[in-house]
């Protein structure tokens, strides 16, 4: 497959692109609640970034530690994100719903040395060795608070743990930004690492070929935990200038769904095919057919898509459907389908590369002829070291 242009752009950082973003239009909605609980501009995610990243650095984490996230799809985990990658830290996020041996697996084959947690996950929250903060955001929207998980400091002290129960640190690379695990479906899952540049480089590819921008807002219903939230839902939208929706359950919920879309006025989403399934299954009953949400595009990916579900989708919720490919290595995406208009679509296919080379090979390192089933190999800026 030919290479889109974007395979030999340099990038700048991940974190500058959102920097970026709070700079051309701070007044607009960044990140928000589906229910209208929560509502943060550029500039406001910018002042409570800088207040939770001053405060982790009073607990003392420093841009030499691996800081988890264990969260669902809150205004917390955003938050958190931001302010570890301020303070220059390496970010993993944690699925909260693995089991306690899996969580600290997780933690201790990436060499964690603290976890962050929003306040409504605490109590849940596995405490262990590895030292632990739950993040609270007040409830005038103006306030974010940092509280120790299993240690009580005493009064005017940071919330931190003494120095000997930290496990040790080592330097950090300055351009590291996230270790993510697999899904595993093809084994045990193994930890990948991007680097701001590899986000950024990924981000770029999502946001050209779908023509994100500050008009753009999506319901973020993938797990933020995974690349597919994380990468083409939360930083493809901040980076663009767009509002980023978190459903009200931290979660999807089928029965939510259409009316958080509505709420957010969202031009697209991107979901996994038995998401879709999900809702074609429940279309008749709960799609606002009456006053349907003006959807430029419903995105696919993580998983092939059939055609018949692509068809059916697109007849039901009048948008297009657009396949696309990746995987964690690739910062998640590596193809895509394009828009309508801007080339030719084929529903069986994910598409042309976007921002990576893509060639298919034979066993003996060759071409694949077309029609021939051979190895996908890449390179490019997206691509893990």
């Amino acid at each position: 497959m030919p290479a889109s242009d974007t395979a030999t752009t340099s990038h700048p950082g991940m974190a500058q692109l959102i920097q970026d973003s709070i700079g051309r239009t701070p007044g607009r909605l960044a990140v928000a609640v589906a229910d209208g609980s929560m509502r943060w501009s550029y500039q406001r995610l910018d002042q409570l970034t800088d207040t939770l990243a001053g405060q982790l650095g009073q607990a003392g984490i420093t841009s030499a530690d691996t800081v988890a996230l264990y969260s669902d799809n809150r205004p917390e985990f955003v938050l958190a994100l931001l302010a570890a990658w301020r303070i220059g830290a390496v970010v993993v996020p944690v699925d909260p719903q693995l089991t306690l041996a899996e969580v600290r697996t997780r933690l201790g084959a990436a060499s964690v040395s603290a976890v962050l947690v929003p306040q409504h996950l605490a109590g849940s929250y596995p405490a262990g060795a590895t030292p632990a903060w739950a993040i609270q955001t007040g409830p005038a929207r103006t306030e974010v608070a940092l509280t120790g998980i299993g240690h009580r400091p005493g009064p005017g002290q940071a919330a931190t743990s003494p120095p000997s129960q930290r496990p040790a640190a080592k330097p950090a690379d300055p351009g590291a930004a996230l270790l993510l695990f697999t899904t595993g479906s093809t084994g045990t899952p193994k930890i990948v690492p991007l680097s701001h540049a590899n986000l950024a480089a990924s981000v770029a590819g999502i946001c050209s070929t779908y023509h994100l921008g500050p008009g753009d807002a999506t319901l973020l219903v993938m797990p933020l935990f995974h690349g597919h939230g994380l990468i083409a839902g939360l930083l493809a939208t901040l980076a663009s200038g767009g509002s980023a929706y978190l459903p009200a359950a931290g979660r999807f919920s089928a029965h939510l769904f259409w009316d958080e879309i509505t709420t957010a006025k969202a031009t697209w989403y991107t979901a996994v095919p038995t998401i879709h399934q999900i809702l074609l299954a429940r279309a008749a009953a709960e799609y606002p057919a009456r006053n349907p949400p003006a959807l430029r595009f419903i995105r696919s990916c993580s998983a092939p898509l059939a055609p018949a579900v692509l068809h059916r989708t697109q007849h039901q919720f009048s948008a297009p459907v657009i396949n696309a490919y990746g995987m964690t290595e690739t910062a998640h995406q590596a193809a895509s389908n394009p828009l309508p208009g801007d080339g030719a679509r084929k529903d069986t296919s994910v598409g042309l590369p976007t921002g990576l080379h893509i060639r298919i090979i034979t066993a003996s390192g060759t071409p694949a002829p077309a029609g021939q089933t051979g190895e996908v190999t890449v390179r490019g800026p997206a691509l893990t070291d």
